[in-house]
């Protein structure tokens, strides 16, 4: 083929994945542009502003609520200009896209194009109460989706050590230290991204391979803002302020909290965001049975992706006149409510059936990806989506918190699915990844439009 055909199909490749990244920052502003200030926790810190200085703000939140250092000082620099957190939060959000597809990133850009596409198209699928608190919400935006790319970015030098893939950090360690700075005075993102680094270091360790410096220095430079964090109290003063959202929350013994976090984690990807998990189950099943020529391992790969459309099913309506729903017992596993913590066989048997699909998900990923390394990086990146959720049953807000608590989970799910995407389009069939892309763009778009209805409403209520 001609040298120069060639260069001129990459030129239009990467012109294109200008234009997503485009129609992103569009369609994130078109969500927003209606935003306005929340009564609440927008309007009491506007108030508190108003008062003191931007310094004393975020001191005075850090010694009597939280230590959020990084994300208060965003507030108090911004002072809820809402015009411009109109401007950024699209920026941010075509940040966020553009790592989804870059994190992993392919050599073609072909395959690249696609990545961008489904990164952009999966984000509207997440449950709309947590977008609506992790996105349009002023705050929320400000603590969870500003914070969401940069939490990425931290994690890539661990991600290509491991896969030898080192060239994409080496030039840039001002870039990762900062990444690091952004998340690391959010809770979640805080232990996710101490638990993949040091898991990658002592892999690299263990392996005799050689640890990058900016690995280790990135390591004892989220230690460092871990102290800062603990040395104002963590999150122990917010927890005694907030325990009137749940006052039998220390009743409760640690393996009732636990239960109850698990169940409740769980309830949100095959209920919540069950299409984001759908797609994330059905690229594992087209791999696994690409694959695979036994019969049964490909049966059982496609357990997770069955279970979960049955979840979206509205069977409730079509089997109206049944006093119980088949399917609906298997996957209630939050029959057991706050109020009400039983565990006979009825309430019992869909957590079990439910943190089984959960659990069998991971080892079918495994499965998923050739290359060893990289499946056991995307295996443990999903395991701490699992724990980022589960990490819920030490708080009181577990369930005041709302949709919010789910946002790092979903982001991890994103990532690991345009993983997965790229998987399929390079070694197996660029044609079946298209089609999941086709395939996911009118569900998105149907979402999109949801997600705007529903922010006009939410914001109309304010």
């Amino acid at each position: 083929m001609d040298a120069r055909f060639v260069q001129k199909i990459r030129r239009k490749r990467v012109f294109g994945v200008h234009i997503v990244l485009m129609f992103a920052v569009i369609a994130m502003l078109i969500l927003v542009l209606p935003g306005r200030l929340w009564n609440g926790d927008d309007m009491n810190d506007l108030a508190s502003l108003e008062k003191t200085s931007g310094i004393e703000f975020v001191l005075t939140r850090a010694r009597n609520w939280e230590p959020r250092l990084v994300n208060d000082s965003l507030i108090a620099l911004f002072h809820y200009n809402l015009t411009a957190w109109k401007i950024i939060t699209p920026l941010i959000f075509g940040l966020l896209c553009w790592v989804f597809s870059h994190f992993d990133r392919s050599i073609k850009q072909e395959t690249t194009f696609y990545q961008f596409v489904f990164g952009l198209c999966l984000f509207f699928l997440i449950e709309p109460r947590e977008f609506s608190a992790s996105v349009i919400w002023y705050t929320g935006s400000l603590n969870y989706l500003y914070s969401a790319p940069f939490m990425l970015l931290a994690l890539q030098p661990a991600f290509l050590a491991v896969t030898r893939e080192q060239k994409g950090f080496k030039s840039n360690p001002l870039l990762v230290l900062f990444s690091t700075l952004m998340a690391a005075y959010m809770l979640q993102m805080m232990a996710v991204m101490l638990g993949f680094i040091l898991i990658a270091i002592i892999f690299l360790l263990l392996q005799k391979q050689k640890c990058p410096r900016l690995l280790v220095a990135q390591l004892l430079f989220l230690v460092l803002n871990i102290g800062i964090y603990i040395s104002f109290g963590g999150t122990s003063i917010r927890s005694n302020l907030e325990i009137a959202w749940y006052p039998n929350y220390r009743m409760l013994s640690l393996a009732d909290r636990v239960f109850q976090a698990v169940n409740y984690g769980n309830e949100h990807l095959i209920k919540g965001s069950a299409l984001l998990f759908l797609f994330f189950t059905m690229l594992i099943y087209l791999l696994v049975y690409s694959k695979n020529q036994s019969k049964i391992v490909r049966v059982l790969s496609g357990i997770p992706a069955c279970f979960t459309l049955l979840c979206i099913l509205p069977f409730d309506s079509l089997q109206a006149n049944t006093k119980i729903s088949i399917i609906k017992s298997l996957t209630d596993c939050m029959a057991n409510h706050p109020e009400s913590l039983e565990y006979g066989f009825r309430s019992l048997l869909p957590c079990a059936v439910v943190m089984t699909i959960v659990l069998f998900t991971a080892i079918v990923l495994m499965a998923a990806f050739q290359e060893k390394r990289r499946a056991c990086l995307y295996t443990l990146l999903y395991i701490a989506a699992l724990m980022s959720s589960y990490s819920m049953a030490f708080s009181p807000t577990i369930f005041a918190s709302g949709g919010r608590v789910f946002f790092v989970t979903d982001m991890l799910l994103i990532l690991i699915s345009v993983g997965l995407l790229k998987e399929l389009m390079e070694s197996y069939s660029s044609q079946i990844g298209k089609s999941v892309v086709y395939l996911c763009v009118p569900i998105s778009a149907a979402m999109f439009l949801e997600l705007l209805h529903a922010s006009f409403r939410i914001i109309a209520r304010f």
